[in-house]
């Protein structure tokens, strides 16, 4: 009787470990012209440690956007291209800042060879905000297993910025936040049931850049 009432618990948590919300907001600066295939960079922005986007979170990003229409040129081929004026300390933060810089003609030279059409900026992290509960595991004569409950939440927030380097202004920005409850039941075995909000906001924000840069989905 015990194990038909174990896996009903865990089945309803394993509805609510699937639920979040999410939100994914769109800001259009500038409309874009031109509709042939172009070539995007993503790259973290600079700021603090505390909001620079996860590895994972870029190439994850990347993958999303890279759908034919748009390619993706590769972070380190790009930053090994443009060195140093876009390594962390001396990248352009602002539009002017990248008027000034291009402005330049070894660095506009450098850029048009790239032949990178759109700048991605992207910052942003995933953080557990709050959580509780415990497990304990033991092993015994008769045998070993845990038992408990554990559950924490993440929020997952991030937020992409369009440049358009040819043209130099800004063409958007989308941004996205997902929050979700993970949960780690315990009944002999451990069942993780993982609210995935990093990959969540991940396909969020890969479909509106699409759109947003006129890109059709996969």
């Amino acid at each position: 009787m015990l194990l038909p009432k174990v896996m009903a618990a865990l089945a309803a948590l394993l509805l609510m470990a699937s639920c979040s919300t999410s939100r994914v907001e769109v800001i259009r600066h500038n409309p874009i012209e031109d509709r042939s295939p172009q070539s995007v960079v993503i790259l973290s922005r600079t700021g603090a440690p505390a909001t620079q986007p996860e590895a994972s979170f870029l190439e994850c990003l990347s993958k999303g956007v890279d759908n034919g229409h748009l390619s993706v040129y590769a972070q380190q081929q790009f930053l090994d291209a443009l060195f140093p004026w876009f390594e962390p300390r001396a990248a352009p933060t602002t539009l002017a800042e990248l008027h000034a810089l291009l402005a330049r003609a070894p660095v506009a030279a450098k850029l048009s060879r790239t032949g990178v059409r759109y700048l991605i900026w992207v910052r942003g992290d995933t953080q557990t905000t709050d959580g509780g509960g415990g497990i304990s595991c033991g092993v015994a004569p008769s045998g070993g297993g845990c038992i408990g409950f554990a559950w924490w939440d993440n929020d997952s927030t991030y937020e992409a910025l369009i440049w358009d380097l040819q043209r130099r202004w800004s063409v958007g920005a989308v941004s996205a936040e997902v929050s979700g409850t993970s949960y780690l039941p315990a009944v002999i075995i451990p069942v993780p049931l993982i609210a995935r909000t990093r990959s969540t906001a991940c396909r969020g924000l890969a479909e509106q850049l699409r759109e947003l840069l006129r890109a059709p989905a996969r």
